[in-house]
């Protein structure tokens, strides 16, 4: 794996994994960019219940089994499910929500 910024190359043994939407599959990967706030992309979305609650596989654990795949060019998210159903559009913003916590 090669960890590349503006300032710093690193090669690494260790597989790093991510994904967008906090609480799904984490998927490895080979390279990834790393910023000052992080890895891009990385769990940039996260689910919520009807009482506006985050949600994640501790509370509903076949969260881990579902994959997802966002392309920030065409703002794109996709998730693959364990039936092999797939839920794909494109990132709107609607109204915000307050998050009770």
């Amino acid at each position: 794996m090669h960890i590349i910024t503006e300032q710093l190359h690193l090669d690494m043994k260790q597989k790093v994994a991510t994904t967008p939407v906090k609480g799904l599959h984490m998927c490895a990967r080979e390279e990834l960019a790393l910023e000052r706030t992080g890895v891009a992309e990385n769990r940039r979305f996260y689910l919520i219940d009807e009482r506006t609650r985050m949600v994640n596989g501790k509370t509903i654990g076949i969260l881990a089994a579902v994959h997802a795949d966002y392309e920030p060019a065409g703002e794109r998210l996709t998730m693959t499910f364990p039936d092999g159903s797939v839920v794909s559009d494109t990132v709107r913003l609607g109204a915000e929500i307050e998050r009770v916590r």
